[in-house]
């Protein structure tokens, strides 16, 4: 029994199509990239747009997102704490990344690397 997706099963590879037909479909995958393009920045614009606006109080929703979430943080929300710490570049990769680089030289790798050797 063969695993093939009936969605793909019939499909040609551009390697098999003749230079005309690879050339159109080319353009057709161009043109809906671009379109795709333009429409996350359209969304991306208006998002931005709306996150200054100012309600009555003075506060702008980033403000009040902002809040929020620390309130939620406060609260025992992990994701949101979550969301802080990467938004404000705190992650954990990159923590340990900068640890790592901060505190290993040769001498240690090659003591990792002999104690790997052992096992």
């Amino acid at each position: 029994m063969t695993n093939k997706n009936p969605k793909t099963e019939n499909l040609i590879p551009l390697s098999a199509r003749n230079p005309t037909e690879k050339k159109e479909l080319q353009q057709k995958g161009g043109k809906m990239s671009a379109k795709v393009r333009q429409e996350r920045k359209k969304l991306k614009d208006e998002l931005l747009y709306l996150l200054n606006v100012e309600d009555k109080t003075g506060k702008t929703m980033q403000e009040k997102m902002c809040l929020s979430l620390v309130k939620n943080t406060i609260d025992g929300n992990v994701k949101a704490f979550e969301v802080i710490r990467n938004t404000i570049g705190e992650d954990e990769i990159s923590n340990i990344h900068a640890s790592i680089e901060s505190t290993i030289d040769d001498k240690t790798i090659n003591k990792v690397f002999e104690k790997l050797k052992e096992l």
